[in-house]
């Protein structure tokens, strides 16, 4: 064999050798530190350290491609406009993005609503939130997912005793500083509006009962832990904030609009009664996709021009397919009892979310919240295409 044929041979192989290399690299993937995204990216041999790495280095700009944290402040229509004249994206029981401890017969099957942090849904365009306030048995502040149950399960081989079943997710002070580092980030592209609405209050250490509540000490607790976490950007003294266009409310930069379920908070300090949201929050309690959405798009039809209406786009587990998760799987399989979890039912809800948009420009009936479990910027993008048509 001559030399220019041993070459040829040799270069044949090493070009071979490369494209079987190239095709042994799977696409990387990686978690977008903001929103919790997951983006994939190339990657390819590299010869001098004889391992697969990414083709090229601006892989992590696609996070920034989906980044939805600043899409009231970009967008001027919405500037001009008052809360309740747009769509925002909202998070169901948003504190439960993680598990921390939960009662004897729950967890993460019956409880876990979310999966991201609070700066993971703000930077994913989520601006309001549901949160659930529980001071546990030792007089620490969480946010949770309880429901009182109140029933015994008999399955013959063992007796369970339900009570107030749940669990604990972030605690009030991760939640604060959340939205503190978010709406602290300074002017001139932040002015977001985040609405925080305080419900569902439970406490475990001095009322551990089906009518547990927060009394007036642990809401001057709470309504103090908030002003000193969020001073500063409170709004403060305006009952009138749905009506008031968002440039003008945040005229010195981001601002947050806290609201409990209870009455006597004029939001001179800061914190509304519900009242002054005027708002219209009834969701299905099915868990049958198709009926969830007749039920909502009725009662957006019904209620949106004169409430401030949340869409909840949310499905319920029923009570064999809770307790089904809240009791070992085999036992509860034989008596009838077949766990389906919040999530799943997460899924299959969120995989119709396009209906949301097509229905409101249909009937320029418009929601002001679309509010579901298991958040995404998916949410945020119907959002500001529903604003474009309104």
């Amino acid at each position: 064999m001559n030399t220019i044929t041993k070459v040829s041979l040799l270069l044949f192989v090493y070009v071979c050798m490369q494209q079987a290399v190239y095709a042994d690299c799977p696409d990387g993937q990686y978690l977008c530190p903001l929103t919790g995204s997951t983006i994939k990216y190339g990657k390819c041999w590299d010869w001098d350290s004889v391992s697969c790495k990414p083709c090229s280095s601006s892989y992590k700009n696609q996070c920034n491609d989906k980044l939805y944290n600043r899409w009231m402040s970009k967008t001027a229509k919405v500037q001009k406009s008052s809360i309740m004249e747009i769509t925002i994206p909202g998070a169901h029981d948003a504190g439960m993005g993680k598990i921390s401890s939960c009662s004897d017969y729950a967890g993460k099957d019956v409880t876990q609503t979310q999966d991201r942090s609070f700066i993971q849904m703000l930077n994913s365009g989520i601006r309001y939130f549901d949160i659930r306030p529980i001071i546990d048995q030792e007089g620490k502040m969480y946010l949770g997912h309880y429901t009182w149950v109140g029933r015994d399960i008999d399955l013959i081989v063992h007796k369970f005793t339900l009570r107030n079943e749940g669990c604990l997710g972030y605690s009030m002070d991760e939640m604060l500083d959340d939205v503190r580092s978010f709406v602290s980030t300074p002017q001139p592209d932040n002015k977001e509006i985040i609405i925080l609405n305080l419900d569902h209050f439970k406490n475990f250490k001095k009322y551990d009962n089906k009518n547990s509540h927060f009394d007036k000490k642990d809401l001057d607790q709470l309504k103090s832990k908030i002003v000193s976490k969020l001073d500063g950007y409170l709004i403060k003294g305006n009952t009138d904030f749905l009506k008031k266009p968002i440039n003008t409310l945040t005229k010195t930069g981001a601002k947050v609009i806290v609201t409990f379920h209870a009455e006597g908070y004029d939001g001179s300090d800061g914190i509304y009664s519900q009242k002054y949201l005027n708002l219209y929050d009834e969701y299905s309690k099915t868990n049958d996709f198709n009926k969830m959405k007749a039920d909502q798009f009725k009662k957006m039809t019904d209620h949106s021009t004169s409430k401030y209406f949340l869409l909840s786009w949310t499905l319920t587990q029923d009570e064999n397919q809770a307790i089904g998760c809240m009791i070992p799987e085999n036992l509860g399989k034989r008596f009838g009892y077949d766990c389906e979890s919040i999530k799943s039912l997460a899924n299959i809800a969120n995989m119709h979310l396009h209906e949301i948009p097509t229905q409101s420009i249909k009937t320029k009936k418009y929601p002001n919240i679309i509010y579901t479990d298991y958040v995404s910027e998916d949410q945020t993008i119907l959002s500001i295409l529903i604003n474009k048509a309104r």
